[in-house]
């Protein structure tokens, strides 16, 4: 059995068809020198653009939904967490103008000048004892 050439060509499009149906590319048609040629890249300006897949009404109408349910979701979760960092900023506020807080402020401040205090007091007495040399009775 003979196959003339336009045969041929329509067995390796169908051929072509098979291995590539989970691939959805453009695919244009274009009249070159009285020719017509398929290729994946635009081959005229005048090329036409061949719908391979095609999806239902309904399945775009599904994704649409679909679309702007996960976009009302992600406002409910941005409005949920604006709230919480709002009520976690105010506990903040709340807890820095405590009188409690601020008392232990008073008092961490007031022990760390003790502290100071006393630590220059040691320094003076002790002047045989320098924290930059190994010298003294804690080599």
């Amino acid at each position: 059995m003979q196959m003339n050439n336009k045969s041929l060509k329509l067995v390796l499009m169908f051929l072509i068809g098979l291995l590539s149906s989970n691939a959805y590319a453009d695919v244009y048609k274009c009249k070159i020198n009285g020719q017509t040629i398929f290729s994946d890249t635009r081959c005229a300006d005048d090329a036409d653009v061949l719908v391979i897949h095609k999806e239902s009404e309904e399945k775009i109408a599904e994704r649409e939904q679909r679309v702007a349910k996960e976009k009302e979701e992600k406002l409910v979760v941005e409005r949920l967490l604006a709230e919480e960092q709002l009520q976690i900023q105010q506990k903040h506020n709340e807890v820095m103008n405590s009188p409690d807080y601020q008392k232990i402020k008073k008092q961490l401040r007031s022990a760390e000048s003790d502290a100071l205090i006393f630590k220059d007091i040691l320094e003076r007495s002790r002047p045989d004892i320098s924290p930059y040399t190994n010298r003294g009775p804690y080599k």
